[in-house]
């Protein structure tokens, strides 16, 4: 039998074993929103899935807000900010906001306020900072689009030394090649843990309250209102529930 001949008397028995028609499985609906944000203590990949408090609490809040199905995503913070500026549809968050920033996103929700110390090795006895201006002139790891590398250069940080992601910044400060990472301290935690590092080999050499901020989920521009009204009202509901400060908790 030749080919077209066999293909045809197949789809004719289908057509008959099913009733007259094939059924073709209808192809998944694509998400409401994609929410991107970076590694940290607060969102990582354990065991191939996604998780972190952060990752909890933005997937309940869509959930909530009946924005589904929806795509989470863990990447650099260059590559998630620059989504967030470019795309519609995309949730960022742990984005720090600032008046910079303010009206280049839809401003959802506070999910934690942020504490940065400016971290050495234990071993560099000779890093002794009284205050920022004696870190200017040091070289300091930063994520590449992070609020801490806009900061510090608009603060006049002249030799910042821009890594993909946090965990690098990390390896440089093991490596020397740079002298201060600026970081929180649950960050520092995690991070030491998710690496395998033991935390007792870096110290905290200076606070750094001009860094403090608070890190928000927020929408991209162009995103459609009705999205990010629902997105607004879920996370109010929430936090008044209690369910944010349960699940966010303080940065220490």
């Amino acid at each position: 039998m030749k080919p077209d001949l066999l293909r045809a008397g197949l789809l004719a028995w289908a057509l008959g074993a099913f009733g007259g028609s094939v059924a073709l499985a209808a192809p998944p609906a694509p998400p409401q929103v994609v929410a991107v944000t970076e590694p940290t203590s607060y969102a990582y990949m354990e065991q191939g899935q996604l998780k972190g408090n952060s990752v909890a609490f933005v997937e309940l809040s869509l959930r909530r807000a009946g924005l589904q199905p929806y795509q989470s995503m863990l990447v650099p913070w260059a590559r998630a900010y620059d989504m967030a500026l470019k795309e519609p549809n995309v949730l960022i968050y742990l984005l720090a906001r600032t008046p910079e920033r303010e009206p280049l996103f839809e401003w959802v929700g506070e999910l934690l306020r942020l504490r940065y110390r400016l971290y050495g090795l234990k071993a560099r006895e000779d890093l002794q900072l009284h205050s920022m201006a004696d870190a200017r002139d040091l070289r300091v790891g930063v994520v590449r689009d992070d609020v801490r590398h806009q900061r510090l250069k608009a603060l006049g940080f002249t030799r910042l030394v821009v890594s993909s992601d946090i965990s690098e910044t990390l390896r440089q400060l093991r490596r020397g090649q740079v002298d201060l990472v600026p970081m929180g301290a649950r960050d520092l935690a995690e991070n030491c843990r998710l690496m395998g590092l033991d935390c007792a080999q870096f110290r905290l050499v200076l606070p750094l309250p001009e860094l403090d901020v608070s890190a928000y989920m927020a929408f991209s521009r162009g995103t459609p209102v009705a999205k990010i009204q629902a997105l607004r009202k879920a996370y109010e509901a929430l936090r008044r529930e209690g369910q944010l400060q349960q699940m966010m908790g303080e940065e220490p």
